[in-house]
Formats: structure tokens, sequence, C-alpha cells
């Protein structure tokens, strides 16, 4: 059961200062303030860190219901206890929430094999900037009742309100699970990835970086030991899929511009270039490229900047229509623009 006393600390702070219309800030573990251009002069910390717990657990029904303060650690060892995983491999970046994971729609090596943060958020409980608790989706996968406002607000960055806490769709663990690594040249990754994937082998995670492709495993024993064998490579061990999840691999730790360009797996944009291809070729990492890749036609995320920016946005530009649908529903859920504003795009 959600504790109504929390809930409630919660919706007044928001109320509070949606009576004066101060902006609201936000803040889970912080562990992803470097994802922001920073906090906007006398807004109002609204703290989530003390808003955490499991609400409810169901391993045999697969779901799990926390508040959003929840440090990814804790939910991990949890379902961990129980033979299952957060299947989108949420990256943790030392203080890592729940909410704030779900805010910011992150998803790890999975993504592109058993799905994005957004296929396995099953409901929300949310503070909107009028301080009022509302309740989307539910505790089953089948909940089609109204909008999926639960998913809309996945990858919200917290500017249509305050994720308070999340239900979850969890899955059981793989039986077994391997990487393998082998050495590539940059002529013909395009290709050695697109073969894998259309091997048909149990992928969960295929990246390459500095010449090197790893391919992660995952299934039964014997499906698992039958691809390795037909696919080859050295099996290693190691944290290579939580170091690339939070950007901490060598060829991308001491980048000052980091780039996250986003493009179809057979794209041969930066392919060569790049200092990290994962998801299976859909997603180059760029690490202080000589001229702006926002310039080139494909979506675009200057992901971490510890230089002079200036006045060039984080987040992909929008098409004109969609930067309306934007601000049709930030004027809908946060009409006097306190939430978060500018997290994600200036005037939102």
């Amino acid at each position: 059961m959600v504790d109504s006393d929390l809930i409630k600390q919660l919706a007044d702070e928001v109320r509070e200062q949606s009576a004066i219309a101060r902006p609201i800030d936000i803040v889970g573990g912080g562990s992803k303030a470097f994802l922001s251009s920073g906090r906007l002069e006398n807004s109002y910390q609204l703290a989530l860190s003390e808003h955490r717990g499991v609400i409810s657990y169901e391993p045999r029904e697969l779901v799990l219901r926390a508040r959003a303060g929840t440090p990814l650690a804790e939910l991990n060892a949890l379902v961990d206890g129980e033979g299952q995983i957060l299947a989108f491999d949420p990256p943790d970046y030392g203080t890592s929430t729940l909410g704030g994971t779900v805010a910011c729609g992150l998803s790890g090596p999975r993504r592109p094999f058993t799905g994005s943060v957004r296929d396995f958020v099953l409901g929300i409980g949310a503070i909107t900037s009028s301080g009022v608790y509302h309740e989307f989706g539910g505790q089953v996968m089948k909940n089609v009742a109204g909008y999926d406002v639960a998913r809309l607000m996945t990858g919200a960055f917290g500017t249509l309100g305050v994720l308070a806490d999340v239900s979850l769709k969890v899955l059981p663990k793989p039986e077994r699970e391997v990487t393998l690594m082998q050495e590539v040249t940059h002529d013909n990754l395009r290709s050695r990835m697109r073969g894998l994937r259309n091997s048909g082998a149990p992928l969960s995670g295929l990246m390459a970086s500095q010449n090197i492709l790893y391919i992660r495993l995952s299934g039964t024993e014997i499906g698992v030991r039958a691809a390795a064998a037909d696919i080859g490579g050295e099996e290693v061990m190691g944290d290579h899929w939580a170091l690339a999840a939070t950007q901490r691999l060598p060829a991308l730790v001491s980048a000052k511009q980091l780039w996250r360009i986003s493009v179809s797996s057979d794209n041969p944009m930066h392919m060569k270039d790049a200092a990290l291809v994962e998801w299976g070729g859909a997603v180059r990492w760029l690490s202080d490229p000589e001229s702006i890749p926002r310039l080139e036609s494909a979506p675009s995320w200057l992901f971490r900047n510890e230089e002079d920016g200036g006045p060039l946005e984080r987040m992909p530009p929008l098409p004109e229509y969609v930067k309306r649908l934007h601000q049709r529903l930030k004027k809908a859920f946060d009409p006097i623009c306190i939430m978060n504003p500018d997290r994600m795009y200036r005037g939102l």
C-alpha cells in the first residue's frame, strides 16, 4: 500500500511552491545531474531520496512496485534473490533511483533485445503541479483503461510531474549468461553485427569499442553453449556491460563532450570514429568530436558536457510539429510551468 503520509508530505511541498509559481527541481539520488544544464535560480529542491522502499513485490506474478526514491541497487538485489532481473538493464550511476531512471527513460545493453524501460512500466503514481496525487496504469500488462500516462511520463525528465512510485514488470533471470570477445576491424564491424543480429543467437548485448566486439548471450544452458560454440571468441568475465551503460569505458570516461547518436543499425554514419557502438549498432557514442554532429541528419544528444556549450541544446532538436505536441502536453500537465522547467528543452 502507498504510504499516504509520505505522499501527503510531497504533495504539500508541491502545492506550496505552486501557490507562488516557484520552479521545482526534482532530485532523487542526484546521480544524473550531469544530464541537465543546471538548476534554475531560486528553484525549490524537492528531495525524493527519503521517499524509498518496496511497496509490493509478487515474484510469481513478475510485478514489483516501489517508491521513486528507492535505489536501483536495492531493487536489483531484491529481484536477484528471487531469480529475476530488471529486464531493461537500468544503468546505475552509484546512487541512481527507480524514479530517476524511469524519468530519464534510461535503458542498458539489453534494450534492443528485451525492450526499453517504457516497455516494462506498468503504472505510476505521480504528483502534478497542482499538488494532487494521481495513479495511472496498473499492475498487469493488459491494462488499457484510459490514456497511457505512465509511459508518457517515462522519459519526460520530470517535466510533467513528480514520479512518486512505479510498478514494473520483471523477468526470470536467464539460466546461463556468457560474454564473448572478438577482435574486429572498423571495415567489417557493421556486417559482423548484422550477421549476429540475424543469426538467431540468444543475444542480450552487442557492442564494440576500440576494435573489440563484445557479445552477450543469455538463455538456457544448452542454447547458450551451442550459440557460443558457433559464434566463437574468447569468453570473458568483468563488468563491461555496466561500464558501457554508465559511460565508464576507457574510450568514454575522459570525454569533455560526449555525444549519443541514434541511427538505424545498418547506417554507416560514425561507425569508424565512434568511441563505442552499442545496441547492436543503433547507438554510436562520440568522444570530443571535431565538429558538432547535430549538423547531420541523425538525432544527437549532447549527453555529457563539461565545456561551455553556450546556447546549444542538450537534447536532439524537435521537428516543429513534435515541439507543438510537447508544448500542449506541458500546458495540460503543468500549466504554470514549474515542474523541472528547461530540463529537456528551454521553455518546456
